[in-house]
């Protein structure tokens, strides 16, 4: 689902961006679906990698089902609504049916360009070296989740999620929806892209506030609760179409029905699979910040440490209880900083310490060596001097301990030991 939901937001930037530079005239709808019908084919390959890479995070083993329901999350809903509607079509004669040849077109591109696209996506993404960076120390044992009030369970939270962001494009899909089933042409692609990136952000900071307070009152099971609070703006969408039906449209009859409510139904399902990831991820990245706490006289710069966990007190004129676990400095390490260590190098400790939010300064970025690599491909570690272990005077049992290594030093290149680079790279 976060494959597919990844796949639809990059079908919409692309279709946006088309609109912004005039690709599609107006009055052609047609080149619009067409446009729809080849991104779709051609991003087949994002579903699969994003999908796969989160399924590989997540520990699964079994790449076939991931990659053949990546493959049909989204197309299988659509033939099956696509058989009943086209069917409908020709019962009554309709030049709305699709012919047979396209039909047969549509179908060698699926099984020629989507689904191989789809595959090699999860091949990368089972060759790629993703992992998951917890956020906290987990345990095989689950956590009781305390009694929770009636509006903080699943279906609540999903309304209050899509309520707010359905407020924000309410007044567009009148307009939207006037010119697919009406007689009315839309035009103002720059607005509607405004509306669009509006919809994005809501969304993503609606189902972190929402996730927040889910963790807040010590409930841990917000992975599958972010999705569904994200995707529910598509829930109010489709709600939407009744009351379109109903009271602005003169829509009757068997076939009219049957193809507003059924083509309605696919777009709904699409927004809510795209902004159900767009929640999730953001809800992802929420958890686990990194933090910059207000340091204690005479602590020169501020400590860092990571969120564990949120609570309130209950008292309602206290701020919240973080627990939170320290981040190290080399030079507040035992050992202090040596030359090798890099300029903003951070040790993470098994340390855990509660204290206020009022002590957060502010939020920073903590990555490992693996993902400052990938994200700058600029990194060059330092090289510091080594030595033989005869050449310093090192105990046996210190020899023992260094075996298999190769170091050389000036010493033993004048004493005619074999040639080894003077430096090693450390990380």
């Amino acid at each position: 689902m976060l494959g597919v939901g990844t796949q639809m937001l990059v079908i919409a930037m692309f279709i946006f961006s088309m609109s912004l530079v005039g690709v599609f005239y107006p009055y052609n709808r047609g080149g619009l679906l067409s446009s729809c019908v080849l991104l779709y084919a051609l991003t087949a390959i994002i579903a699969g990698y994003v999908g796969g890479v989160y399924y590989k995070m997540f520990g699964g083993t079994n790449w076939v089902s991931n990659v053949a329901l990546c493959a049909v999350l989204f197309c299988g809903p659509v033939l099956a609504a696509f058989s009943y509607l086209n069917t409908v079509a020709i019962l009554y004669r309709s030049t709305a049916a699709l012919p047979f040849g396209t039909i047969v077109i549509i179908i060698v591109i699926w099984a020629l360009v989507t689904f191989p696209l789809t595959v090699l996506g999860g091949i990368m993404a089972k060759n790629s070296k993703a992992e998951f960076n917890a956020p906290c120390r987990t345990s095989k044992m689950p956590r009781e989740v305390p009694p929770l009030a009636w509006f903080r369970t699943s279906i609540p939270q999903m309304a209050m999620a899509g309520f707010l962001p359905f407020s924000a494009i309410y007044i567009e899909l009148y307009y939207i929806f006037a010119s697919i089933w009406g007689h009315k042409i839309y035009t103002i692609y720059s607005i509607l892209f405004i509306v669009f990136i509006i919809l994005i952000i809501v969304t993503a900071f609606i189902t972190v506030a929402l996730t927040y307070f889910q963790l807040a009152v010590e409930d841990h099971r917000w992975w599958w609760r972010s999705y569904l609070c994200g995707g529910s703006t598509g829930i109010f969408v489709f709600g939407y179409c009744f009351y379109y039906y109903f009271i602005r449209s003169d829509m009757t009859g068997l076939m009219q029905t049957s193809f507003f409510f059924g083509y309605n139904a696919l777009v709904c399902y699409a927004f809510f699979l795209m902004l159900g990831s767009v929640g999730f991820r953001a809800s992802l990245l929420f958890t686990g910040d990194a933090c910059l706490i207000k340091p204690e006289p005479p602590a020169p710069s501020p400590f860092i440490a990571k969120i564990k966990e949120v609570w309130k007190t209950g008292h309602e004129d206290e701020d919240f209880v973080l627990l939170v676990s320290w981040y190290y400095r080399p030079e507040e390490a035992i050992g202090g900083r040596k030359a090798f260590h890099g300029a903003k190098e951070l040790f993470l400790s098994d340390h855990t310490d509660k204290c206020s939010s009022a002590t957060i300064m502010g939020k920073c970025r903590v990555v490992s060596l693996k993902q400052y690599e990938s994200a700058t491909q600029e990194f060059e570690p330092d090289r510091v001097p080594v030595f033989h272990p005869e050449c310093i005077g090192l105990p046996s049992s210190s020899k023992k301990q260094l075996e298999g290594c190769h170091f050389s030093c000036d010493e033993c290149k004048r004493e005619g030991h074999p040639f080894v680079p003077n430096k090693v790279q450390t990380k």
